[in-house]
């Protein structure tokens, strides 16, 4: 999974220089590497916190539907 996130982060920074959304997924990129090897690595997650993670998700989508239409850098490759 991460390999396909760093995959799309350069084909959005490089193909479209649509650095916002890159970043996003840089960050996720992190997130997800800190996740595995250092905040949950000894113990599972909650119930409490998979929601809270689910809603996070849910609203990061929306937020990046909302960016992809007002921003329109979508439309028009670079290369």
């Amino acid at each position: 999974m991460l390999d396909l996130l760093l995959l799309e982060m350069l084909i959005l920074s490089v193909g479209f220089q649509d650095y916002v959304l890159s970043s996003f997924l840089m960050v996720f990129s992190a997130w997800l590497v800190f996740d595995i090897f250092i905040f949950f690595k000894e113990n599972p997650f909650t119930l409490a916190k998979m929601k809270l993670f689910g809603w996070a998700m849910n609203l990061s989508a929306v937020l990046s539907m909302l960016w992809v239409l007002c921003s329109g850098e979508l439309l028009t490759p670079v290369i």
